[in-house]
């Protein structure tokens, strides 16, 4: 891994991990428990919808305050923010893969019947699979960034 030696003050990391952390929280509160929640109270699907709004949001926070650091030399905040941002297209590919399976579904079986239940549930797989994936990578930058490296 590359190190950055001029920015390895507990500061410079803690900075690094903030990004990385803010996404992990992301995923915590508004992919992996609104979701079932929203499910358990009645939502239904329109739930599917809390964790892509909560994570458009967050993708405008991390625009802005990657715009910001394109004004100043800072490269490790800059890189960490980026590497964040990055991981966005993963969740955006893993719910539009859920909405264009739950489309296909929609369109071949009967919405009053149990196979639409048990065919849903199974579409909404790929988006529990790319949290967890992003979850996973997201956790060991937290680690990298910790110990300095990018």
């Amino acid at each position: 891994m590359a190190q950055i030696n001029a920015e390895k003050s507990p500061e410079a990391c803690k900075a690094g991990k903030w990004p990385h952390e803010l996404f992990v929280l992301n995923l915590i509160f508004f992919h992996l428990l609104a979701v079932p929640a929203g499910l358990a109270f009645g939502l239904g699907y329109w739930g599917l919808l809390v964790p892509i709004l909560s994570s458009s949001g967050l993708l405008f926070y991390y625009q802005s305050r990657i715009s910001h650091f394109s004004h100043s030399t800072n490269e490790w905040d800059r890189t960490h923010w980026e590497q964040g941002l990055r991981r966005f297209r993963w969740l955006y590919l893993g719910y539009a893969l859920v909405a264009l399976l739950i489309g296909l579904i929609r369109l071949f079986v009967d919405p009053t019947s149990i196979a639409f239940v048990a065919l849903t549930r199974v579409a909404v797989m790929p988006a529990i699979i790319l949290v967890l994936v992003t979850f996973v990578m997201s956790t060991a930058a937290i680690g990298r960034a910790g110990n300095g490296e990018l």
